[in-house]
């Protein structure tokens, strides 16, 4: 069984937010700004009418900031208490799934995907199968908060007296470099307050290539992809 399925996943997700304010608060005290804030900044001028999915959804806090926004966000985690109805977050938009394998998932069957410190977990030599699932599914956004070294060769951390479960890389490079018809949208790093040697960084990238059919399939009211932005 996958550490992260047992005990050692039921500690993680006790150890973290479960509700939009206390991922803010942990936000403001951890960089000086709300994940909120955050997330206004990527996402806020994105139409709320898109299908979203956060890949590795923990407990539910960064779902419950962005259902505050005004988006609704379907999550898939690998641990199942997360996804039973008496777990943390049970609602129907809420699956047990291994981010290796989405094949329930048809082929860019949301306009959006994210991870939120998910990819930081993943060991390097599974990290191109997570990251080309992550694209299959995408129809547009790709959009991750994870930590953040100049390499794109990830580097390990030792992790709560473990070693293989943390690592640091350029995600966002990873991306580019594998995708040739992704493109930066925006990037930010943000430093840790208490140590500013560790840098997280935020970054939101999109497909380059589609057609008018494929955006109809999706949002027949829109006849080109710039409408996927707020007017």
């Amino acid at each position: 069984m996958n550490s992260w399925e047992g005990k050692f996943g039921a500690e993680y997700l006790r150890r973290n937010p479960r509700c939009s304010f206390e991922l803010d608060q942990l936000y403001e005290e951890r960089y000086g700004i709300t994940r909120t804030k955050m997330n206004e900044r990527f996402v806020g001028n994105l139409s709320r009418r898109m299908k979203v999915l956060e890949v590795g959804c923990g407990g539910g806090a960064q779902m419950d900031c962005l259902d505050d926004i005004g988006f609704s966000v379907t999550g898939i985690d690998i641990y199942e208490e997360v996804v039973k109805p008496t777990g943390i977050c049970g609602t129907p938009s809420l699956y047990k799934m291994n981010a290796e394998d989405m094949s329930e998932f048809k082929d860019k069957e949301f306009n959006l995907v994210f991870t939120s410190g998910l990819l930081i977990h993943i060991p390097p030599d599974k990290l191109e199968k997570v990251m080309s699932e992550i694209y299959r599914v995408s129809q547009r956004y790709i959009w991750g908060f994870e930590y953040f070294s100049d390499s794109t060769v990830p580097i390990m951390i030792p992790y709560r007296g473990m070693d293989n479960m943390l690592w640091k890389a350029n995600y966002p490079m990873l991306y580019l470099s594998k995708f040739d018809d992704l493109a930066l949208v925006d990037f930010q790093l943000y430093q840790h307050l208490d140590n500013p040697d560790n840098v997280d960084a935020m970054f939101l990238l999109k497909k380059t290539t589609g057609t008018i059919e494929e955006w109809e399939k999706i949002e027949p009211d829109y006849r080109d992809n710039r409408k996927w932005e707020k007017q």
